[in-house]
């Protein structure tokens, strides 16, 4: 199973526990994924330790703008042993069920991004059991541990690679086998539509079929004709890509002695398809990077966002404190207030004395005549000439009146003396004038 890196938040995974070393192969025990992953899978004989091997070695080499690193001691032999059994030539050894294999590698891209890549080499027959009888629905410790470390990968993958064997539906006469295995197929796939992860599906062997792949017009066609349910429900709406690649496009017959004629790798064997399915894995893992890139900016724009919401109410808290110490000071100022205005309430203020105003009348009766006395007070700041006016009633019994002027100092008092003689009657002194 190759598994790449990225920052996206995956499911919760649980390593499993160490495996011990079979095959001449160096097993090591599976550790947490990255929390991007590109995963290859399928039942057994679909190809995936060739397909993995054959990649390792067409893309060993730097000078290529696309090559695959291989960055443990792990990945290192499983290519070497695996790629030197091609080259006897034979087919190297399936992953015996129950035991998976770490190993770890890093895709270099044409445009010059890189993609930690994780492998998880395993049984074809553990994804038959997981899938077929969908067993990657139930709860995770009711799974056996083999197919619990496979559960787990395959739940981190964001994107995945469907590896199919042509012949177990071209050439498969057991019908009730092509439906389980088709059955495996439309589970696994409609699980990972689920999750919404980047599937693809590689036919394998496609090398065998040629002229019938060209006569149903290509990959889909073949899909079409002998997965159905496969293609009713994932690539007629364009979810799933199909690729179709013969890691070991070219072989020859082999016959040993005391061993049955088989078909081998053929010296210098080629591959098919083998760019398409690699172009399509690492445009998807740069759309997943952009992705990230994006989800990572409204994260940060979110934090943000929460960050100044946070200091806004800090900062309410904060003046709501300070308020809250002020209120006894605010409170007494109030009352003062109140009191002083409940003090005023209902007092007119006092209106500004007149420039010149008669504050006194005095009267001193006389044997003869009366003296009336009038006294007047200068307001202001300048000396100002002050006529007063007395009204009397005359002997002859008609009214009269007698004006007198003086000077008067500022803010002091003039004095201004009338009077009034045998069968004259006071009737009043008033403030004719100033100026």
């Amino acid at each position: 199973m190759l598994q790449t890196d990225t920052r996206l938040t995956p499911p919760q995974v649980i390593p499993p526990p160490p495996v011990p070393d079979t095959s001449g192969v160096s097993a090591s025990p599976a550790t947490s994924p990255p929390v991007r992953s590109v995963a290859i899978v399928g039942t057994e004989g679909a190809g995936k330790t060739v397909l993995l091997t054959v990649l390792a070695n067409k893309l060993a080499d730097t000078k290529n703008p696309t090559y695959l690193e291989c960055l443990n001691r792990q990945a290192n032999r499983f290519k070497n042993e695996n790629w030197e059994a091609l080259c006897k030539p034979d087919w190297p050894a399936g992953s015996p069920e129950g035991w998976h294999f770490d190993l770890q590698f890093c895709l270099h891209s044409e445009q010059g991004a890189t993609y930690p890549l994780r492998a998880l080499d395993f049984s074809g027959q553990n994804f038959r059991k997981l899938f077929a009888n969908e067993q990657i629905n139930q709860n995770r410790d009711q799974l056996p541990e083999n197919l619990r470390s496979l559960a787990d990968y395959l739940q981190s993958a964001h994107i995945v690679i469907v590896l199919v064997n042509l012949t177990d539906f071209m050439d498969r006469p057991d019908a009730a086998t092509r439906s389980d295995n088709e059955w495996a197929l439309k589970f696994c796939l409609d699980y990972l539509k689920s999750q919404r992860r980047r599937v693809c599906i590689a036919l394998s062997q496609a090398d065998r079929y040629r002229s019938t792949i060209a006569s149903l017009g290509g990959a889909v066609g073949v899909v079409e004709k002998y997965l159905k349910e496969v293609y009713n429900a994932h690539i007629r709406d364009d979810h799933v890509q199909v690729f179709c690649v013969a890691a070991v496009a070219d072989t020859v017959t082999l016959a040993r002695p005391g061993e049955p004629v088989k078909e081998v790798p053929a010296p210098d064997f080629s591959s098919e398809g083998i760019d398409d399915l690699v172009n399509w894995l690492t445009d998807s893992a740069s759309t997943l990077e952009q992705e990230e890139l994006e989800e990572q900016r409204k994260a940060d724009e979110k934090r943000q966002e929460e960050e100044r919401k946070r200091q806004d109410e800090e900062r309410r808290r904060r003046q709501w404190r300070q308020i809250k110490k002020a209120l006894p000071i605010f409170v007494v100022i109030g009352i003062i207030l109140l009191l002083w205005k409940l003090s005023h309430d209902g007092v007119p203020p006092e209106p500004p004395p007149p420039p010149v105003e008669l504050v006194n009348i005095d009267k001193s009766p006389g044997p003869i005549h009366d003296d009336y006395s009038a006294y007047v007070r200068n307001n202001l700041d300048r000396v100002l000439a002050v006529q007063v006016r007395m009204h009397y009633k005359g002997a002859m019994g008609g009214e009269e009146q007698e004006d007198k002027s003086a000077y008067v100092q500022p803010h002091s008092v003039g004095r201004f003396d009338f009077w009034t003689g045998p069968g004259q009657s006071y009737r009043s002194i008033k403030v004719l004038g100033y100026q």
